[in-house]
């Protein structure tokens, strides 16, 4: 499509302003009209400089859209102080203007003049940053490394034409090796540098410090000085792996370890080598004395297991190291590791198995057979004494007298000791006496004694005496058991003892005599063994100081009667 109408800014002067020494992308917009149709190549813009920026600090562009020129900074510039800098631009189409005269299209002159505008910019003097007069690719200082702290490095020379005074700051120490003076900007080491030391880099360390001037914003600048550090030999010889391991089923048996030294030549590699001690010569060899790795191999054949070899090595100064390298000796696989140990058993056979079972079955037969029989020969031993009844086997009685009883023979007890008092000329006080102890018998064997010797036997003679003693032997026997299992009962019973029931006591006394009576040896009793003398012993003095036995001294005059008829006079006069 042919251009047929020119293109003309809207305004004849512009003005814009703008910082020194910044960059912008945009500090002025300039505007045109076009007739043309809006996007054919006949309507778009095309800006160009005439004058004023020969030093190509300005830039313009065209904005697509609205077909508008940009003006802006390509790269600041210091202009010392506030500047107004003139700027003239123009603008032509992208296609030729093509005109039509007379019915036929023709093209303006070359030399027709185009569109232009003047536009003045003002730029505006900042503070400027301080300026090092030695750039930073320049600034270079030299040193042994391991040098004595405290050593003067670097001293900057700083100018600032906006400013009159300034400030030194340190931007980046990564070892913090040195420190930089405030106001003068000396650079001072405060400590070792080592040349081996990762901050350091191709024997160089870098130190980036700042100038900073007292303007409004303050402005700062930065300088780098590289130090470069000359080795020395401070390092020894070392390996780089500790550990090795020797695979003996590989033809050529032997290991290889790195040497490294971080100093720098002539103060490394390579290094002379040597094995230490007697024992490690008869069992190691080296391949090679020397180079920068040790090639070691076994002289003798060795059991499988780790060895501590230790190594003497050398650098080019003769300076010395020792180091042990533990060595690994064993069978190895493909990748060079060492396989695991087969177990001495791996499986069992079917006999095998078969055995082991059969040792466990006998095994536990056995341990059957001797748990039945302890359970056999097991017995409690149960002493028959601790407050239990105790059956004795009686082997005789009565006396050595074999005088006739004469037993009254009466309707009841009454009427029975009645007759017996007048026939043996019994009083009613030993009547009273043994109807004591009769009583006295039941609850305890020493009450039951005292009262037998004392007052029975002594107004009693002839058959009256044995019949008296046979009577207190019975009861005597008979009141043992009988007492052994009054313990186990309440004392309540005891206490409801009437005349009645010492009736019936009495009656079957003699019942038990007449029982006897065939009886015509006296003889020792032998009685079974109760067991050791311990808690049972005493269980009659806790039954008397456990219960109150007052009720026997008012057992009545029958009583009393009793017990001195059936009392030996003998044994009354001896008491």
């Amino acid at each position: 499509m042919n251009t047929a109408n020119f293109v003309f800014f809207f305004f004849f002067q512009y003005e814009a302003e703008a910082l020194e020494n910044t960059a912008s992308a945009e500090i002025l917009r300039v505007g045109v009209e076009d007739k043309d149709k809006k996007g054919s190549e006949g309507w778009k813009a095309k800006y160009f400089f005439i004058s004023g920026n020969e030093d190509n600090t300005y830039n313009i562009t065209t904005d697509a859209e609205t077909n508008e020129g940009i003006i802006g900074i390509a790269k600041g510039k210091n202009f010392d102080i506030t500047t107004f800098v003139n700027l003239e631009i123009g603008v032509r189409n992208i296609e030729d203007l093509t005109l039509c005269k007379d019915g036929k299209q023709s093209t303006p002159p070359k030399d027709q003049p185009l569109d232009s505008v003047k536009i003045k910019v003002k730029m505006v003097d900042t503070n400027d940053p301080p300026v090092f007069e030695t750039k930073s690719d320049k600034v270079q200082v030299h040193m042994v490394e391991e040098s004595e702290p405290g050593q003067l490095l670097y001293t900057p020379v700083v100018k600032d034409i906006d400013s009159s005074s300034f400030r030194y700051i340190k931007v980046n120490d990564s070892a913090g090796w040195v420190t930089v003076d405030e106001k003068t900007g000396q650079i001072t080491s405060v400590s070792r540098m080592d040349r081996e030391s990762p901050h350091v880099v191709d024997n160089a360390y870098k130190v980036v410090i700042a100038a900073v001037d007292n303007g409004e914003p303050p402005a700062t600048s930065t300088c780098t000085v590289t130090i470069y550090l000359r080795d020395i030999n401070d390092n020894l010889p070392t390996l780089v792996k500790k550990t090795a391991t020797l695979c003996t089923n590989e033809p050529e048996a032997m290991v290889k370890v790195p040497v490294k030294d971080t100093d720098a030549d002539p103060y490394s590699g390579p290094f002379n080598f040597a094995l230490e001690g007697d024992d490690t010569v008869e069992n190691w060899k080296l391949i090679s004395q020397n180079g920068n790795e040790v090639t070691l191999s076994k002289r003798t054949d060795l059991q499988y297991g780790n060895y501590s070899v230790p190594l003497l090595m050398e650098d080019k100064q003769n300076q010395a190291s020792k180091e042990t390298l533990q060595v690994e000796v064993c069978e190895c696989n493909e990748e060079g590791v060492c396989r695991e140990l087969k177990p001495l058993l791996t499986n069992l056979g079917a006999a095998a198995i078969g055995l082991v079972i059969a040792g466990l079955l006998l095994f536990l037969l056995l341990l059957a057979v001797l748990t039945c029989n302890q359970k056999r020969e097991f017995k409690m031993d149960i002493d028959d004494g601790h407050q239990t009844l105790i059956n004795y086997n009686q082997e005789g009685g009565g006396t050595d007298c074999k005088s006739p009883i004469i037993l009254p023979q009466a309707r009841d007890v009454n009427e029975g000791l009645k007759q017996y008092m007048q026939e043996t000329e019994t009083s009613p006080e030993d009547l009273y006496r043994m109807d004591t102890m009769v009583a006295s018998s039941s609850y305890g064997m020493n009450t039951m004694e005292s009262q037998f010797h004392g007052g029975f036997h002594g107004n009693l003679k002839g058959e009256s005496r044995r019949y008296a003693s046979t009577i207190g032997r019975s009861t005597f026997r008979s009141n043992s058991t009988y007492s052994q299992s009054m313990r186990n009962s309440t004392f309540s019973q005891s206490t409801r003892a009437t005349e009645a029931h010492l009736r019936s006591q009495l009656h079957r006394r003699l019942g038990a005599y007449e029982r006897e009576s065939s009886l015509s040896t006296d003889s020792v009793n032998v009685y079974e063994y109760e067991g050791s003398n311990k808690s049972c012993l005493s269980q009659e003095n806790d039954l008397y100081e456990d219960f109150d036995l007052t009720f026997l001294e008012k057992l009545g005059p029958q009583f009393s009667t009793l017990a001195k008829i059936c009392t030996p006079k003998s044994e009354v006069n001896n008491a």
